[in-house]
């Protein structure tokens, strides 16, 4: 196991880390959060050792490590891997908050439009009439910026992106080289503007612009599977390959998480993890009275 202690976020990740055989030090290198997706950012945001998110038993948490009851089974059959998550950080009239999913500009009221220009290092990118406007990370592009219609960024992607949202001119998302300074300016809308840091942070935007950067960088610990050498050999079908890639980037899931993350029909899922057992690439186990699947080490 790469985890050999933590530090606890809280009083029940203290208790949490009890129950799972995890010592807890001061002087750990990692910080162990138990909770949803949302105590799991507020700890990137703010802590700088590397983060091990822990969901509670039923709770899909796409940033945790792992959820407790697959903990030990996840953590004996994958390798770690540590990921860098740009923190953005966003000032508006000297106040200034930090994001790790993205930053986005909104009128208090919905369903109102605004008006903006976006500038990236001083040069204007472009002008819109939209209901607001996002700045995320990688990281973030798999959350609000793909449901506003984003591109979903490879984690290891050194860029921002810019999401336009419900864009009147129907502006597309534009990626930008991470280290550049994106400014939305001449925000102008009959309700007050906000500026909102991973939708738990809001403060009035100052005189119509913020100033969006990345700065410092989080820590997020993640699980890899050990692949199979056998995997080579196998002729395996698209919707076979398609489950097999999301068990090693994800770790040990149920049939129905597999079918949710991926959208194939659980039959197709069935199907695909019954071949995919046959050709020893992955088995099952029984754990709390769920059939969990796992890539074969």
């Amino acid at each position: 196991m790469c985890i050999e202690a933590v530090k606890a976020y809280s009083p029940e990740a203290a208790e949490a880390a009890r129950r799972l055989g995890i010592p807890v030090k001061d002087d750990a290198d990692f910080v162990l959060v138990y909770g949803a997706d949302r105590d799991i950012l507020e700890a990137l945001r703010t802590r700088d050792e590397v983060v091990v998110g822990i969901s509670p038993r039923g709770v899909d948490a796409e940033l945790a490590f792992a959820s407790e009851d697959l903990y030990r089974l996840v953590a004996a059959r994958a390798e770690c891997a540590v990921l860098k998550v740009p923190r953005l950080h966003a000032e508006s009239g000297g106040a200034v908050v930090r994001a790790v999913n993205e930053v986005a500009i909104f009128p208090r009221r919905s369903a109102a439009l605004m008006s903006y220009k976006v500038s990236v290092d001083g040069r204007v990118l472009f002008s819109d009439v939209a209901d607001g406007v996002l700045v995320s990370t990688p990281l973030g592009s798999s959350a609000y910026a793909r449901s506003a219609g984003g591109s979903v960024v490879d984690p290891d992607a050194e860029v921002l992106e810019i999401v336009p949202v419900n864009s009147t001119a129907r502006r597309p998302p534009y990626i930008v080289k991470l280290g550049r300074i994106v400014e939305v300016s001449d925000v102008r809308s009959r309700h007050l503007p906000e500026l909102i840091a991973d939708g738990r942070v809001r403060i009035p935007l100052a005189e119509g612009s913020a100033r969006i950067w990345a700065g410092s960088t989080a820590r997020l610990l993640r699980p890899i599977a050990v692949k199979s050498t056998a995997e080579k050999n196998i002729k395996m079908s698209p919707s076979m390959r398609y489950v097999l890639k999301v068990l090693e980037e994800r770790g040990p899931l149920t049939s129905r998480s597999i079918a949710e993350l991926t959208g194939l029909p659980m039959r197709t899922v069935e199907h695909a993890l019954s071949a995919l057992r046959k050709a020893g690439l992955v088995e099952a186990k029984i754990v709390g009275g769920m059939r969990i699947y796992s890539v074969r080490p």
